[in-house]
């Protein structure tokens, strides 16, 4: 019962530890929104690779239509967006 004790004081510990030494990298670093699509108007850049997409009013996060990515060929099947012209190199 002690040993289950320590080791959870111990998970807790390095826990702590990390995720301060964690919250100092991440703080630092510039956050910057590349893209916004709501889906509200149509697909915007996203295209079904290996997959067939559509717009749902089911369930969304904001707003009230998501995307929705059915009719997928492999397991990488899955709605993507080109980020060229939007991102450079490095």
């Amino acid at each position: 019962m002690k040993f289950k004790k320590l080791m959870a004081a111990v998970t807790t510990g390095v826990l702590a530890v990390t995720s301060l030494s964690l919250s100092g990298l991440i703080g630092s670093a510039e956050v910057q929104e590349l893209m916004n699509d709501t889906f509200e108007s149509g697909y915007g850049a996203w295209k079904g690779v290996g997959s067939s997409l559509s717009l749902s009013t089911e369930q969304a996060h904001n707003g009230g239509t998501s995307l929705y990515c059915y009719d997928r060929t492999a397991s990488w099947g899955a709605p993507r967006c080109s980020l060229t012209g939007i991102v450079a190199a490095g």
